[in-house]
């Protein structure tokens, strides 16, 4: 097969597991279609109502996945049998937990938030129920991303082509986010590089789950900022960015586009690289990765 022959396979190939994926995407609208159909009036609805009720909703999707793929354990995000789901889960809890703070600590410290305390004890039960409504929402974006996309082309070998494809897929998910522009698309491509070489440094999409998990909580919840432009719920405390710095907070669309998230990214993104070149005798992407979940190894090409 000659080079343009090869190409366009690739480009096709490519653009069927796009196709594919934003098929599953999709299902994240069900709550959305099941509405349309008996004709609710969205706007009637009480607001916490309606969006736990699109984040559960959400869970049709993740077993609808599971059982499609459950005789491919790369495009479920498991790229080894040797996986602690348990522990890599809340690991990526603790790590999210603590990254999210900081960036939200300096853009505070750059005067990019106004805050004011909301919480009551009423909101307790909403609260956990939001946790666990991003759980699953989280869960369903890492495996339409890390696990099919990122999988497909990890079965393949090709790792740079699965690292790259999810994290454009990832950020063209959000293209219809309020205040969606090119600082808020290099933040969102930034965390889907970061969250892709956390399953290649895992062995598996959990710790980035349970990252991605946390990192919406208190970002929606928590502290109270825009969720890549969508409303700001805040049940503990309100951020509220501030005008005269738009740069430092991300402005409508919120943290990910902000100066300081990205440069925080950055850095993560290397320590992350820097840990998976130096976990082996020979560095991630020039040995041989065990990729099909059973053990079988496949030689892992750098594209």
């Amino acid at each position: 097969m000659n080079k343009v022959k090869i190409i366009q396979h690739r480009l096709g190939e490519g653009a069927l597991v796009f196709l594919i994926a934003i098929g599953w995407a999709a299902l994240s609208g069900i709550g959305d279609i099941v509405l349309g159909v008996f004709q609710v009036n969205v706007r009637s609805l009480p607001l916490n109502f309606y969006l736990l009720s699109m984040l559960y909703c959400e869970g049709i999707a993740v077993l609808a996945m599971l059982v499609r793929y459950r005789q491919r354990p790369l495009l479920l995000g498991t790229s080894n049998s040797d996986i602690n789901i348990d522990r890599d889960y809340l690991w990526g809890l603790l790590l999210g937990g603590i990254v999210f703070t900081v960036i939200w600590a300096l853009i505070l410290i750059q005067g990019g938030y106004a805050l004011s305390v909301v919480f009551k004890a009423s909101h307790l039960w909403l609260i956990v129920l939001y946790l666990f409504g991003f759980m699953i929402q989280s869960l369903f974006e890492e495996l339409v991303c890390r696990g099919y996309v990122m999988g497909y082309w990890l079965e393949q070998g090709h790792v740079l082509t699965a690292v790259l494809l999810n994290a454009l897929l990832f950020m063209g998910l959000h293209l219809g986010n309020p205040g969606f522009n090119k600082q808020a698309a290099l933040g969102i491509f930034l965390f889907g590089i970061l969250m892709s070489l956390v399953r290649l440094a895992c062995g598996s999409i959990w710790m980035g789950a349970g990252f991605h998990a946390i990192w919406n909580f208190f970002e929606g919840i928590v502290f109270g900022t825009a969720v890549s432009g969508l409303p700001n719920i805040g049940l503990i405390v309100k951020s509220s960015a501030t005008a005269n710095n738009p740069l430092a907070s991300g402005g409508v669309f919120g943290l990910e586009s902000s100066t300081t998230s990205i440069v925080v990214h950055l850095i993560a993104i290397a320590a992350v690289l820097f840990i998976i070149q130096n976990s082996g005798p020979k560095g991630s992407f020039s040995k041989r990765l065990s990729l099909n979940g059973k053990g079988t190894n496949v030689e892992a090409r750098d594209d």
